[in-house]
């Protein structure tokens, strides 16, 4: 075989990057990794099968395995294997690499996905960003039979979903019309932008699914997509927002087709069912029992007293905020005498960083949201159930994405008003995160509070827009 030499370091040539230890090292390594990964792809199969088995035995589990383990090395180690698995293509080392990752046995049997998932959770947040990056490649370079083990393993039997739906919230919902309480709120200024913004919001919405032709009443799914994209688009408060117009929402639009597109042509040979069975799609969906924005915010009350510098009551900065947690409203009551729904180690991973973003670097939450929205852009009915249908009724105590951001939501809605001139903080932390000046990451003033906000902002259009594509697509495929 007359193999071509096609492994170029990005930084070849450049003095400044030559200089540090182990340069040449590792760049012999991924140019030999080259090799092989070429190799097997043009070889006999036999030939490929052996080879990459060879791989794995002398350097994944020979080499790289203790490194995973050793808190010392596990930074570098991780960095090493997941740019390995990003820049091999030959199907059987592919495999190998899954098969080494995730094994053949139950979740307890997997010591290294274990490891990884304990990795993610360290204090050392260099760790936790490099095996997110780790994960990211695993799942965008997945085999049927990785994710399958990774994300599907426990959502595959509907285990989160309650059998009823949950009893509806009359008395909260006549308080919502109550036109006593109604004129109250309008005496607070913030809470009348609140509303005008909902509006407006829902007006995008319309317009956008009238273009495609899905305008609300057309069909029955058309009303709960359109509620679906105002639970992600409504999470948060206008008070708050870094972006209250939301311009870029089409830019996730457009982006969501082509990722999607991506995963759809990606999994076309994996053995995933089009649909479940007896359960209409997050689109679909007849639990959800309110479609008003209200139902889920509100401006009439505070969460509870916080002590703030006295302002002058005119001040439209003074606002008071409760979130009404629709999630845990729609726990099931019958569910109490259910199994408790367990999402597995990678799942609890998420979610436990998902929490705690507020607490995070940047970094780390820009690549833990990443990979949410990867798996939620996957083809698979129960995932998509599971991670965007914010009015899905769950068993007791069960954990989801929807519930976690609103955890979130509720926090920096408490957290941020307290910072001083936090809209001006807000306005400038953005405008840099948008510039993606280098200079900024070197700096040492960052406000990891409101940086989660923006991550968390973004992401939620993200999320809407990847909920809007995969029922439009749905459609078209019913046509």
């Amino acid at each position: 075989y007359h193999l071509r030499f096609r492994y170029v370091a990005q930084d070849f040539g450049d003095k400044s990057y030559s200089k540090f230890h182990g340069y040449r090292e590792l760049t012999s390594f991924f140019s030999w990794l080259d090799y092989c990964d070429t190799l097997m792809k043009e070889c006999h199969p036999t030939i490929a099968a052996h080879l990459s088995r060879t791989f794995r035995q002398n350097f994944l589990e020979g080499a790289a395995e203790s490194g995973l383990t050793d808190l010392h090395h596990a930074v570098l180690v991780t960095a090493i294997l997941a740019k390995c698995l990003k820049v091999i293509d030959s199907p059987d080392l592919i495999n190998e690499f899954s098969n080494w990752l995730v094994g053949e046995g139950e979740v307890s049997e997997w010591p290294l996905l274990l490891a990884l998932v304990n990795n993610c959770l360290t204090d050392n947040h260099d760790l936790t960003l490099e095996t997110l990056r780790f994960f990211e490649t695993i799942i965008e370079k997945g085999t049927e039979h990785s994710i399958d083990r990774v994300v599907l393993s426990r959502v595959a039997s509907r285990g989160y979903c309650a059998d009823t739906a949950p009893p509806r919230d009359d008395d909260e919902r006549d308080r919502l019309n109550d036109l006593s309480i109604g004129r109250e709120r309008e005496y607070n200024r913030e809470a009348m932008k609140q509303l005008q913004h909902e509006d407006h919001v829902n007006e995008q919405i319309t317009d956008i699914l009238a273009h495609e032709g899905l305008e609300p009443g057309l069909r029955p799914g058309d009303d709960n997509i359109h509620r679906v994209i105002n639970s992600f688009l409504l999470l948060l408060p206008r008070a708050i927002l870094s972006d209250p117009v939301g311009a870029d929402y089409e830019h996730y639009i457009h982006d969501a087709h082509r990722r999607y597109q991506y995963w759809l042509d990606a999994t076309s040979t994996f053995n995933w069912p089009a649909d479940y069975n007896g359960v209409d799609t997050t689109a679909s969906s007849t639990h959800s029992y309110d479609s008003r924005p209200e139902a889920d915010i509100h401006l009439d009350e505070a969460f509870e007293p916080i002590k703030l510098e006295p302002k002058d009551p005119k001040d439209p900065k003074q606002f008071s905020q409760r979130l009404v947690l629709r999630s845990r409203d729609l726990t099931s009551q019958s569910s109490q005498t259910e199994e408790e729904f367990d999402e597995g180690p990678f799942f609890r991973m998420i979610f436990k960083l998902l929490a705690n973003m507020p607490s995070q670097p940047y970094q780390v939450n820009l690549h833990l949201t990443s990979i949410i929205s990867q798996l939620a852009l996957l083809p698979h009915p129960n995932l998509h159930e599971y991670l965007l249908n914010p009015t899905l009724p769950t068993a007791k105590k069960t954990p989801t994405l929807f519930k976690s951001l609103q955890e979130v939501a509720r926090r920096l809605t408490m957290e941020i008003p307290r910072l001083r001139n936090f809209k001006k903080i807000i306005e400038n932390t953005r405008l840099w995160l948008m510039s993606e000046d280098p200079s900024y990451d070197e700096s040492a003033d960052h406000n990891q509070l409101v940086e989660s906000l923006i991550v968390l902002e973004e992401f939620c259009k993200e999320l809407a827009a990847i909920a809007f594509v995969k029922y439009q697509h749905t459609l078209h495929m019913q046509r």
